[in-house]
Order: C-alpha cells, then sequence, then structure tokens
C-alpha cells in the first residue's frame, strides 16, 4: 500500500528525521551531525558548508546530503530494507533507526486518523453534552425551591418543560457515551503494530575508494601535463612563427 522509498524521502519526513535530536552530544540535530560529516570528507578542491542561522537552509541542505544516503529495496517476501550510506558507522546506525521511527509514527498516525477523529468529536459532543445537562438540572433544582414559595400552577409549566429536556438530553448523552466506548474499540482495534525484524548495526557493508582509478586519472593529467612543459618551448616557437604570419 505504500512506497516507502517515496515516504521515507519526502519532505514531511525526511524534515523530521534531520530535526530530530542527535543521540551524538557534539551536535543538537540529525542535520548538523550529516553536515559536519560532509564537511569533514569534502574534498579540498570544493568549499565547506557554512551553517546558515537559518535554520530552514541547514535542513534543505542536509536533506540533500542525506537524499543520496538513504536507499530503500523491498524483496519479493515483502520485507523492507533501509540502508545509510555514511563515512561514520554510528551516524549510519542512528540515521537508520530514527527512519524507522519515522516511518512507523507515521503509518500509525495514518491509519488511525478516522478513528482518532471520530473519537476526539464524540468527546467533544459527550463535554457539552453533560454540561448542558448539568444545568438543566440545577434549573430544575432552582424551580423546585422557588415551588415551594410560590403557587404550583405557576411553577408547573416550566418545570415540566425542562423535565422533558432533561430527558432528551439523557437519551442523547447515553447514545454518545455508548458511541465514545465504540470509538475507543475501534481506534485500538484498528491500530497497527509496526514491526521491526533486524535492527539497525552491524555487520556493515564497506565501500572501499577504486585507487586504482584514480591513480590512473592522476597519471594520465600527469603525463599531459608533463608533456606540456617538456615541450613548451616548441609550442611558443610555433605560435610565434604564426603570430610573424599573422
Amino acid at each position: 500500500m505504500y512506497d516507502i522509498e517515496e515516504l521515507i524521502k519526502s519532505k514531511r519526513l525526511s524534515f523530521k528525521i534531520l530535526n530530530s535530536p542527535s543521540p551524538n552530544k557534539k551536535y543538537k540535530k540529525f542535520a548538523d551531525w550529516i553536515i559536519a560529516e560532509n564537511n569533514e570528507h569534502m574534498p579540498f578542491f570544493y568549499d565547506s558548508y557554512e551553517m546558515s542561522s537559518d535554520t530552514a537552509d541547514n535542513l534543505i541542505f542536509a536533506r540533500n546530503l542525506i537524499l543520496g544516503k538513504i536507499s530503500v529495496s523491498e524483496a519479493e517476501s515483502g520485507y523492507t530494507t533501509i540502508s545509510v550510506k555514511s563515512y561514520d558507522k554510528e551516524l549510519s546506525k542512528e540515521i537508520t533507526e530514527e527512519a524507522i521511527n519515522t516511518l512507523s509514527e507515521f503509518y500509525i498516525q495514518f491509519v488511525t486518523e478516522k478513528p482518532r477523529t471520530d473519537l476526539y468529536r464524540i468527546s467533544k459532543m459527550r463535554d457539552s453534552l453533560n454540561s448542558e445537562l448539568n444545568a438543566v438540572s440545577k434549573a430544575i433544582a432552582g424551580i423546585q425551591d422557588q415551588s415551594a414559595f410560590a403557587v404550583k400552577s405557576y411553577v408547573g409549566l416550566p418545570r415540566i418543560k425542562l423535565e422533558r429536556k432533561q430527558q432528551e438530553i439523557t437519551a442523547v448523552y447515553s447514545t454518545t457515551v455508548q458511541a465514545l466506548q465504540n470509538a475507543k474499540f475501534k481506534l485500538l482495534s484498528e491500530s497497527p503494530i509496526f514491526q521491526i525484524l533486524d535492527y539497525p548495526g552491524e555487520p556493515y557493508d564497506s565501500i572501499k575508494t577504486d585507487w586504482k582509478k584514480f591513480a590512473l586519472v592522476g597519471f594520465l593529467l600527469s603525463f599531459v601535463l608533463l608533456n606540456l612543459w617538456f615541450c613548451r618551448k616548441v609550442f611558443f616557437n610555433i605560435i610565434i612563427e604564426e603570430l610573424k604570419k599573422a
């Protein structure tokens, strides 16, 4: 029913993950931790990100980072695996766990949205009827006190009307209380359970940089630069000759 990867990479859930308190005491939020790790491993030819005074800017930048770190795979058996790439094993574990908790909260809240709303509305209705019933009861008690000093026929009609209203409110109140109990049972019965098969942790899959590829690129660049350096006089002479012809 749900695309886990789409959910976890949505603005709503990804921002909630990044804005959650970090278990690492060095950083207040997960966003701060991710940005710090990114700056620490930034190549020398790139500028590090400077933390902004605007929290929204930091969250947006951290979200761009986390979208490239999180991946979701689903097996044919129906199980879903969430993986997070990171230089820090602890950061990878904590982000994964926070992602699972955020998904769990969202899923339970989404499924129980209607029964919770019904329960809230019926509770408000019951409280309103209870207040009205108390007001009518006090009014009837006031008429009873007044009847001791007045003519019975004068106070009889208002009292009959109030007692009839009291009966009507009592009937509706009883129905509302029963509906409230049904709403509570419905919320309890429809509340899902989000179960985790394996919690994040070791063993981790390590991805090593292919040094041969970088060595080959570095060798080729060095070879080109050295050739340009040793052949500079030839190039200068060619350029001078071309300028003279021009």
